[in-house]
């Protein structure tokens, strides 16, 4: 194959070599997320995406947490609860809002939904692992309960 001014299959496929390598390298250098496929009621499989990130701040000990759940299963979720965060106990007060109001039975988070939690905490060294447990309530289906790692970044 002649190279007439044209890109060349070969340098294309290497970009995409280069591409994937990097996109690949950035997933775990966020080190912050999970998806996590459920099996419950019956066997029958959900998604929901639980996204984490904690970043220290200029302030010794302290750091910023980000907390997001993405709604991807076929029912409503009506609670999201940090229900374990020994290393992090100011975790537990994240409160994830929905138009306005608590995500709650009363206001659930729709299908193809987001919520956000985020607090400021203490205890925080960058490069230090931490594990939140969250458990996420679907409505007719009850509660879930997932490990959420973190690593925290300087």
């Amino acid at each position: 194959m002649s190279d007439r001014g044209g890109i060349s299959l070969a340098k294309i496929v290497s970009i995409l070599l280069v591409a994937s390598v990097l996109f690949t390298v950035l997933i775990f250098y966020l080190d912050a997320g999970l998806n996590t496929n459920i099996q419950d009621h019956a066997g029958d499989p959900y998604l929901v995406t639980v996204l984490g990130s904690l970043s220290a701040s200029s302030s010794p000990g302290l750091g910023n947490l980000t907390i997001t759940v993405d709604n991807t299963d076929s029912a409503p979720i009506t609670g999201v609860y940090v229900t374990n965060s020994t290393d992090l106990p100011q975790a537990a007060s994240l409160s994830f809002v929905y138009g306005g109001l608590p995500v709650s039975p009363s206001n659930p988070l729709p299908v193809g939904k987001t919520v956000v939690g985020s607090a400021l905490v203490a205890n925080v060294t960058p490069g230090v692992a931490y594990s939140l447990v969250l458990t996420i309530e679907i409505r007719n289906y009850g509660g879930e309960t997932l490990t959420l790692d973190i690593t925290a970044r300087g």
